[in-house]
């Protein structure tokens, strides 16, 4: 079991947690995804880091830019 401080190879769990955390709190990532709860369970959000990502408002326009962009990566 990894934990906060620790790295499994080259990468650092919490680089990893930070990248996803902003995500969420930019609108980039879905903070309504069934993902979530998993995520915050493998990378222990603690309950405020969860509490960000449920009161981060949804950017449609930007999901909507990555969900176009990671369509054409994966088509190509």
């Amino acid at each position: 079991m990894l934990h906060r401080s620790d790295a499994r190879g080259s990468v650092d769990v919490d680089y990893v947690k930070n990248v996803l955390l902003n995500g969420f709190e930019s609108g980039e990532l879905a903070n309504d995804s069934s993902m979530v709860p998993v995520l915050a369970r493998l990378l222990h959000f603690s309950p405020a880091e969860i509490q960000r990502i449920k009161q981060a408002k949804p950017n449609s326009m930007k999901r909507s830019l990555s969900r176009t962009f990671l369509t054409k990566l994966t088509s190509q």
